[in-house]
């Protein structure tokens, strides 16, 4: 960089926030250099080598917040591609209160609001991610509103308590309060999630709707011509209102017997919508691998919409070295000219719902939820199964339904993935599992310390620009993932030596290591630096309600969230 590059007109009045001497890493992938960032407001004002200037349109003024960032890293907030952070966005649960160290509650709840929970909201801003986006693996909060549904409606297989599988990786039944993405964002409008939000639109649950919540018809055949038409006038509503597209679990019971042409029919309506795209948790991750990488790559062919491969992995040790087949497949379609990316987690284990069929000879399976037998999260399923003299897939078929994670991948496939110039980052993650996998608290700074910096996979540009432009390119959030003068002011400070995911599979919500400052549309939603004993205790007991046994190992927690919720829905 030459010199500063300014915006030539700021609002007067607004906050201003300098953030100086901190390495610069914009999410182009290029090379990084020493300056400082001007934020006025909630955009960037000024990128550069100084910000002293003598009347410039963004001198900052003498009462502007200063961040010493020398010796660390200044790079965009980071992207989740990959969430299920539908309900989380809007359960505030209590909110840390950085200056008196006191507990603060949630609003009343609105018409539309579904119970507060506890559930720590720090997962994401403390990881420096200031947007998701969720809808993910074909199911989505909306549209379903299941106040007045049956209670013999949407239900689960195994449980008719529960809404049905995949659904209740989201949450409760409650949690599906919005019969569309209007009502859904007018929630999060009014009050305002720690992060910035964009929404796919869940193909099993518009499936479920227009099948008037037959779980049972959904899990066994092809939706009819009337059924399909539902679902696309609901999907048609959901892009109007700026959903970004539709997302399919085809693996799942509920969405299985989907026929191609289902889908197809959908993706036609997304293709009416230049920002839209089809994201695919694909048919099968194992033995059919390439077939149904080729049925997504199909899909969006015929509908004319980009594609994202969800969580793109090889599972089962007989598959494991596909992920070269598959990647050459979807380069060779982007090679004719189609749109094709792809996201992945930094780990060689999955999670989902607990089943038999994922059940596979020399692959041991951690329970990560289990609301019948809660006494069983975080201990290996075949452990159990030999205390009680059954088989592990009776134990399953008992527990149902339950959570589990699966250590099922090979780590040079994991290593692939990730280092491919169409990888993308998400988490993944389950927030109201009482015993997550790891991903949910560990995703980005393990991609940032372990894979980039310890292991070298990648440059710390190229690294950034994994998990800041690329995904903000491929999803249309405009002026989100740069650190360029007019983007929104989504900023991570964090230092390049230190950062480290803390989260293993023992203790699973540890905070990561090394993360400072977080800023949400210019406004300082995380900071590390100031951290009260009081607020302290505040997280160790909070995470202490979530799973007893790990509460010690909170101590060790440096990072602290502020009361702060600034994030927007964004499209």
């Amino acid at each position: 960089k030459s010199g500063m590059e300014e915006v030539g007109a700021v609002g007067i009045g607004q906050e201003w926030v300098v953030v100086r001497g901190g390495t610069v890493v914009d999410g182009s992938g290029g090379p990084g250099f020493v300056g400082d960032v001007v934020v006025c407001g909630d955009r960037i004002v000024a990128v550069g080598p100084s910000s002293h200037q003598d009347g410039g349109a963004s001198s900052p003024p003498a009462t502007a917040l200063v961040i010493d960032a020398t010796g660390l890293v200044v790079c965009p907030g980071l992207v989740d591609t990959h969430t299920h952070d539908d309900f989380l966005l809007l359960s505030r649960g209590v909110e840390r209160c950085c200056n008196s160290g006191e507990a603060q509650t949630s609003p009343p709840p609105s018409q539309h609001t579904p119970p507060v929970t506890s559930v720590d909201v720090a997962a994401k801003i403390s990881q420096g991610v200031t947007s998701v986006i969720v809808g993910n693996c074909g199911i989505s909060l909306f549209p379903m509103d299941l106040r007045t549904a049956p209670l013999t409606a949407y239900t689960s297989a195994t449980n008719a308590s529960v809404v049905t599988e995949p659904l209740n990786l989201l949450g409760p039944r409650s949690a599906f309060v919005y019969p569309d993405l209007t009502h859904y964002t007018a929630h999060l409008n009014a009050h305002p999630p720690p992060v910035n939000y964009a929404t796919l639109v869940g193909h099993s649950t518009l499936r479920l709707c227009a099948m008037s919540g037959d779980a049972s018809a959904a899990r066994s055949r092809a939706a009819t011509s009337e059924e399909v038409e539902t679902m696309c006038v609901l999907l048609d509503d959901a892009m109007k209102a700026g959903a970004l597209g539709l997302s399919t679990g085809l693996a799942y019971q509920v969405a299985f017997n989907a026929p191609t042409e289902e889908v197809v029919k959908l993706c036609e309506v997304v293709s009416k919508y230049p920002h839209g795209v089809y994201v695919s948790h694909i048919r099968c991750e194992g033995k059919l691998l390439e077939e149904s990488v080729a049925e997504a790559l199909e899909i969006g062919q015929r509908a004319g919409v980009p594609v994202v491969l969800s969580h793109h992995k090889c599972s089962g040790k007989p598959n494991h070295g596909k992920i070269k087949i598959t990647m050459r497949m979807v380069e060779e379609a982007v090679a004719k000219g189609h749109k094709v990316a792809f996201d992945a987690y930094p780990y060689n284990a999955s999670s989902t719902i607990l089943h038999r069929s994922h059940l596979k000879p020399d692959q041991r399976v951690l329970i990560s939820s289990c609301p019948s037998r809660p006494e069983l999260n975080g201990r290996y399923l075949d452990d159990v199964a030999a205390e009680e003299h059954i088989s592990p897939e009776e134990l399953a078929d008992r527990l149902e339904p339950a959570g589990a994670i699966y250590f099922n991948m090979d780590e040079a496939d994991v290593r692939a993935v990730l280092s491919h110039p169409l990888c993308m980052v998400g988490s993944d993650g389950l927030p109201f599992q009482p015993n997550p996998h790891p991903r949910l608290w560990g995703t980005f700074p393990r991609v940032l310390g372990h894979y980039c910096r310890d292991e070298q996979l990648f440059s710390l540009s190229e690294a950034v620009r994994k998990m800041t432009s690329l995904p903000a390119h491929i999803f249309h959030l405009t002026d989100r993932g740069e650190v360029r003068v007019g983007a929104y002011a989504d900023l991570l400070v964090f230092n390049p030596q230190t950062i480290k995911d803390s989260a293993d599979f023992t203790h699973p919500t540890t905070p990561a290591q090394g993360v400072c400052v977080v800023l949400v549309n210019g406004k300082i939603a995380y900071d590390a630096r100031n951290q009260t004993s009081a607020v302290a205790q505040q997280q160790q007991q909070q995470q202490h309600q979530q799973q007893q046994h790990q509460h010690q190992q909170q101590q060790h927690a440096a990072d602290v969230v502020l009361p702060l919720f600034n994030g927007r829905h964004i499209r």
